[in-house]
């Protein structure tokens, strides 16, 4: 089971040629420390319903990698020019509901998870390319994730760079970086706080053409 601080920063591009071309760079290019990896992506988000004060804070998913299941349960994160940190636990399931009985055993979500039920609630598709490299002192894991959030007219191109060890500061250095040379924007959403707003939207513009 994956445990620990999940520290990451978040990259908006305008279009897929754009993250290519930011993924493409000379310094991440020479500092690549593994090969690369494309994964297939379907994410079901849910909302616990009937749980403590904890679980409103929470954000539950279910992810499909490759036709593999995978569920985990994130905290509240901390928010900074595009940088998320926040607690994370993650683990192999074959639904959701089997993901949420696992992590019920975990003594640290119990407040969390006990008398929740899980709700679907947001859904995103996307592809991943990913592999790992070092910059400024850290090793990090670089995807590039390429789909769409909520519903296939909302598109996203977005570059992921999580810390895996050595300097922190790291992150940020990679966010001015990439950002001063190639125009990406920092995000300081998460996919699935992007796939609500999209939702709400659009439920508000049916409403009123109605």
């Amino acid at each position: 089971m994956k445990n620990g601080i999940e520290l990451e920063i978040k990259l908006a591009a305008k279009s897929e040629a754009e993250l290519a071309r930011a993924a493409a760079d000379e310094r991440l290019s020479s500092g690549r420390r593994s090969g690369t990896r494309t994964i297939d992506m379907r994410s079901e988000y849910y909302s616990l319903c009937g749980g403590g004060p904890e679980a409103k804070n929470a954000s539950l998913r279910f992810r499909s990698e490759n036709g593999s299941g995978r569920v985990s349960v994130k905290t509240s994160s901390e928010k900074s020019g595009g940088r998320f940190r926040r607690k994370e636990w993650e683990l192999p399931a074959d639904s959701v509901e089997q993901g949420v009985e696992l992590l019920r055993q975990v003594p640290e979500l119990a407040l969390v998870l006990e008398g929740a039920e899980p709700v679907p609630a947001e859904k995103a598709q996307f592809r991943r390319t990913e592999f790992e490299c070092e910059f400024e002192g850290a090793l990090l894991c670089i995807a590039l994730d390429s789909g769409w959030l909520e519903s296939p007219e909302n598109t996203f191109f977005e570059l992921e760079a999580e810390y895996a060890g050595g300097d922190e500061a790291a992150l940020l250095k990679l966010s001015e970086y990439l950002t001063g040379k190639y125009g990406l924007t920092c995000e300081n959403r998460s996919k699935r706080e992007r796939c609500r707003e999209f939702r709400l939207l659009h439920t508000a513009r049916n409403a009123h053409d109605f």
